[in-house]
């Protein structure tokens, strides 16, 4: 019992996450989308179906609808004040730079000095 409440409060904060990021409006239009395929193919091709469906000249009533409720959306976001956070956002956690080690390094030149010599010929035997 408490499984299937923990599952129920999971998919409540998902969907309302869902619906406050626009995610229905996308769905709604996946399925006029899918709608409009379907219907146009009865008639014509699947060719011809896919450019009338994603043209934008035959839009379906449920493609106006979300294009009416996306702008009313966009319309309500831009309208509502932004929230001063600075006092929010206080530093909570102050992060100092680890102190560097600088070592020295052989140049390159006395790199290249040991690594141009001949190995000794003959190579050395084991005894």
């Amino acid at each position: 019992m408490r499984r299937l409440s923990l599952l129920l409060v999971h998919l409540a904060v998902v969907a309302a996450l869902a619906v406050g990021s626009g995610a229905h409006w996308v769905a709604l239009q996946t399925v006029a989308w899918a709608t409009m395929l379907v219907d146009y193919s009865r008639e014509a091709s699947l060719i011809v179906a896919v450019e009338k469906t994603f043209d934008g000249e035959h839009p379906c009533a449920l493609c106006l609808t979300v294009k009416d409720g996306e702008k009313q959306q966009q319309e309500q976001h831009a309208a509502q004040p932004v929230p001063d956070i600075k006092g929010i956002l206080a530093p909570v956690l102050r992060v100092t730079a680890p102190a560097f080690t600088f070592t020295s390094h052989p140049r390159s030149e006395e790199v290249a000095e040991k690594l141009a010599h001949a190995p000794p010929v003959p190579p050395p035997r084991l005894a």
